[in-house]
C-alpha cells in the first residue's frame, strides 16, 4: 500500500513540474510562469532548474527582490 502511494505522488509530482515548465515554455514572456516554477522547483530540491527560472524572472523583471534573494539563495546553496 505503502509503495502504491510513494508510486501515485510520484506521478502527481512529475505531472505538476510539467504543466509547469509548459506554462513557462507557452508565455516565455510572463515572468509569473517562471516564478511558479522556480519556486516549484527550489521547494522540490530541483536547485539548478530553480536557479534557472529565477534568472529568467530577473530577465524579465531585473529589480525583482524575490528572485534575486532566491537566485543568491540557491547559489550559494549549491556552491
Amino acid at each position: 500500500m505503502a509503495l502504491l502511494a510513494e508510486a501515485a505522488r510520484g506521478r502527481a509530482e512529475t505531472e505538476t513540474y510539467d504543466n509547469l515548465v509548459v506554462a513557462a515554455g507557452e508565455k516565455p514572456q510572463d515572468p509569473a510562469g517562471h516564478r511558479k516554477l522556480a519556486q516549484w522547483c527550489q521547494g522540490h530540491g530541483h536547485l539548478s532548474r530553480a536557479i534557472f527560472e529565477w534568472q529568467e524572472v530577473l530577465t524579465l523583471l531585473p529589480q525583482d527582490a524575490e528572485a534575486k534573494a532566491g537566485a543568491a539563495r540557491l547559489l550559494a546553496k549549491r556552491g
